[in-house]
């Protein structure tokens, strides 16, 4: 018997954001991976984006690839990607399976490079941004040379996550867009993009246009919860907080909980809520697994009146704490992580202290 033989993808790896010098053998990459996506897929057409198609240009070392589809087509071509040794997105930012981004590792020489492939509805304004980025790129020394510099002082800040570099980088983009003449490919991207799961859709800023991703993430024991901890996304919403929803049980899916935990904070997450009833272990173990303040939302339980799910959450042993609020008590769960970001967010204090004002004068909740 043969052995099987080996997808020419290896296995992605995430790591750090660094701005690296450009690679001269980044071209040659693009046309390898682009040349096996064709041969997969006759007819399919990979474009090389991205810093690393700008010759000279600093960046975190990625390839990128453009590769425009019908959208009926997505499904058959993403299929085709992952029979190539590309992988799915396994972070709860991904993009959506309407949109996806592949990803995965080719060895070229004695170098490992990491690629993108961006399967991007054909008919999407997002295609001409993705293309018009690129050729102002690599037309413009000057932009260039600011794109370069502002890469490098967001990483110099501390900016270490894939997800707060793009937030970085995001208005700067949208302005350079719109100063292009690409005006819809630049509203579509102050949107956020083509369309994603609501509940891990990061919005544009109320204030200011700019795409924002999550800095709370909300996260329910079991579906059943939804009902009573949708207070907390009201409170969030009513002071222009972006959040997630997920729905994650700690005793049937342990992993997916500690996975969800320890990748919070490199996800730009701030704070957790985390609601569960009866042996409600979900703070707990949520806890256990990230730096990140969590807040436990004990739901009310017929059993035992609620007394067991209030107990899990506030009797944790020392060193793992949890901050508790009432039964059922959403909208305090909300409330009391806005305060925490307010630490760091003057707009939030102003807020916060206009809502205790509303207190004051009878508002009730």
């Amino acid at each position: 018997m043969q052995p099987a033989e080996r997808a020419p993808i290896l296995p992605y790896c995430r790591v750090p954001i660094v701005v690296r010098d450009a690679n001269a053998d980044a071209p040659a990459v693009a046309r390898e991976v682009a040349e096996l996506i064709a041969a997969k897929r006759p007819g399919a057409v990979a474009e090389h984006i991205g810093s690393s198609a700008v010759p000279g240009l600093a960046g975190k070392g990625t390839i990128d690839l453009l590769l425009p589809t019908p959208p009926e087509e997505i499904p058959a071509v993403t299929d085709d990607l992952l029979a190539l040794g590309f992988q799915r997105q396994a972070v709860p930012t991904a993009f959506p399976p309407t949109r996806p981004m592949l990803q995965g590792v080719i060895r070229h020489g004695d170098t490992s490079f990491r690629v993108h492939v961006h399967v991007v509805p054909a008919n999407s304004p997002e295609v001409a941004a993705l293309r018009g980025f690129r050729d102002a790129l690599l037309a413009d020394p000057a932009l260039r040379q600011q794109y370069e510099q502002l890469k490098r002082s967001i990483v110099g800040a501390g900016t270490v996550d894939s997800v707060a570099f793009s937030k970085a980088k995001h208005a700067w983009i949208v302005a350079n867009l719109e100063r292009l003449g690409l005006t819809e490919a630049a509203e579509e991207v102050k949107q956020g993009g083509p369309p994603v799961e609501r509940s891990r859709m990061p919005r544009p800023d109320r204030n200011k246009g700019v795409f924002m991703p999550p800095r709370v993430g909300i996260v329910l024991g079991s579906t059943s919860d939804e009902e009573k901890a949708k207070t907390a996304a009201v409170m969030l919403e009513k002071f222009g907080v972006e959040y997630e929803l997920e729905v994650l049980s700690a005793h049937r899916d342990p992993r997916r909980v500690a996975e969800y935990g320890a990748s919070a904070a490199d996800r730009g997450l701030q704070v957790i809520i985390a609601a569960a009833g009866k042996a409600a272990a979900l703070p707990g173990v949520l806890a256990a697994h990230t730096t990140l303040p969590v807040i436990g939302l004990p739901i009310f339980t017929p059993q035992l009146a609620g007394a067991d799910s209030l107990f899990s959450i506030v009797q944790m042993p020392s060193g793992v704490p949890v901050a508790a609020v009432g039964l059922d008590a959403a909208a305090n769960a909300g409330i009391l992580a806005v305060q925490i970001l307010a630490v760091g967010d003057a707009r939030l204090r102003l807020q916060l202290q206009e809502f205790k004002d509303q207190l004051a004068e009878g508002l009730r909740l």
